[in-house]
């Protein structure tokens, strides 16, 4: 394993074998690639400036420490916690790397970066836990959740009713889904209507999913050919399906859709505007709303300090910035609310 830490660009860098002697710590499974399907790789984010958490010298996983400097502990939030986590000091917590710009992993393949993994380390300073981050794919993370396996989500997952009946979202950002095309849009795909007959790649397990399934129904309802849909296990396949053309259109959110189409080198644009409009966040257990409230003050606290703003900012999506946390705000954003 290697450890990890938080530099002052806010990624993931290793710290050395000197820090893993005197952290002393446990192990975690191997790590997986982008669009790849290798183990789990697990990340502690420490409360403090000076924690790291050890690992010893196996390649098969990959350990790593995030550390927030702007948020301050409160204990009253932290007595939120339920008496297992703040026992422990841990938050076992899953993450999909596959899905830039709010969790995905650098060009190293190992080092973790975007939105999520920062904001978890800033909640683990202002609850006084380290909150270790495990890459799951997006397809076991709910299942493993309401298993026991994680205590949290922490990934930024849209909030539908559906996903609100297996857990509870903490939401903290604000956008709608956009089409992500081949550059000058061959198939002129500009809202959901246009799919009728054309293909389009989804994650699965992702909320484009039911949204390109409901309008295949309405495309053969109103006598237009179906949508062909392809599903992939990571978001990056759906965006090369596209590049390559294997599918017409990808679905994402609208942070998804600006980045892959910067990293493309002019081979995509995002195409129409937004539609379908959701709040996203962190999941977290029915069983634990404690950690729920915890979760979503600290959130809130780090909205007050700035230390929120300032992470949607360095990664581009401060369009998405919510004022105050939202606990299971599906209807909410359905309704512009």
């Amino acid at each position: 394993m290697k450890t990890f830490a938080f530099s002052s660009t806010g990624r993931l860098v290793s710290i050395g074998l000197l820090a893993v002697m005197l952290a002393g710590c446990g192990s975690a499974a191997a790590p997986a690639a982008p669009g790849t399907t290798g183990g789990a790789a697990t990340t502690t984010a420490p409360a403090t400036a000076s924690a790291a958490t050890a690992s010893s010298s196996s390649a098969s996983s990959t350990t790593q420490s995030a550390q927030a400097s702007g948020p301050t502990l409160d204990a009253a939030l932290a007595a939120d916690l339920p008496v297992a986590i703040r026992q422990a000091g841990v938050i076992k917590a899953a993450v999909d790397p596959s899905f830039p710009v709010n969790n995905f992993y650098a060009a190293d393949g190992t080092t973790l970066q975007g939105v999520s993994p920062e904001l978890a380390a800033a909640i683990g300073t202002v609850l006084g836990v380290k909150v270790q981050l495990t890459a799951e794919k997006l397809t076991g993370i709910l299942p493993a959740l309401q298993s026991g396996r994680y205590d949290m989500a922490a990934m930024v997952l849209a909030d539908t009713a559906v996903r609100e009946k297996q857990v509870d979202l903490v939401d903290f950002e604000n956008a709608g889904q956009q089409f992500l095309v081949a550059a000058g849009n061959p198939h002129h795909i500009n809202q959901l209507g246009d799919l009728c007959g054309n293909s389009v790649a989804v994650n699965q397990g992702g909320a484009p999913v039911a949204i390109v399934e409901k309008q295949s129904a309405d495309c053969t309802a109103a006598g237009k050919p179906a949508v062909v849909i392809h599903q992939y296990p990571a978001v990056p396949q759906t965006v090369l399906a596209v590049e390559d053309g294997q599918a017409d259109a990808t679905i994402a959110d609208i942070t998804k859709t600006s980045y892959e189409a910067e990293q493309s080198n002019g081979k995509l644009e995002a195409a129409g505007t937004q539609f379908a409009p959701s709040m996203f966040g962190f999941a977290v257990a029915k069983s634990d709303p404690g950690l729920s409230k915890a979760v979503a003050g600290a959130i809130d606290q780090l909205i007050q300090d700035g230390t929120y703003g300032s992470i949607l900012a360095k990664w581009h999506v401060e369009q998405t910035a919510m004022k105050q946390v939202v606990i299971n705000g599906a209807a909410s954003a359905a309704t512009g609310g």
